[in-house]
């Protein structure tokens, strides 16, 4: 599998077999996320749907 990297945010996207999805590295879900974190999570899903 290909990892693929956001540049832009640092997020890290790997993702998984058939339609489970990705797994999403470098964020910080400790506290409330920047609108522009959600969008690249969001672009993400989209991405490996």
């Amino acid at each position: 599998m290909t990892e693929l990297r956001d540049s832009a945010l640092g997020l890290d996207v790997v993702p998984l077999a058939g339609y489970i999805g990705a797994e999403i590295h470098g964020v910080d879900l400790r506290g409330p996320l920047e609108p522009s974190v959600v969008e690249e999570i969001r672009a993400a899903l989209h991405r490996q749907r």
